[in-house]
């Protein structure tokens, strides 16, 4: 992951509010809570004690391996 170092990307970016695609892979939130969901892809939740709701956060490099992965096709 040499190279993300060398570009200019996020480390972790926030979910897309639903209806919308995220500016980077142009994926949608259902497509991260279901890769989540099939243990491809662990999400980052941050919430202050006391809250009801917290922010949900993708991490980037995570996000670039789970595509190579499903692009290298079944081994």
């Amino acid at each position: 992951m040499k190279h993300l170092e060398q570009t200019n990307h996020p480390i972790t970016f926030r979910i897309p509010q639903s209806g919308t695609r995220d500016p980077h892979f142009s994926l949608t939130r259902s497509f991260y809570y279901a890769a989540e969901a099939a243990g491809q892809l662990k999400l980052v939740r941050l919430k202050k004690r006391g809250n009801r709701r917290g922010i949900t956060l993708v991490p980037y490099a995570a996000v670039v391996e789970m595509l190579r992965e499903n692009d290298a096709g079944p081994t």
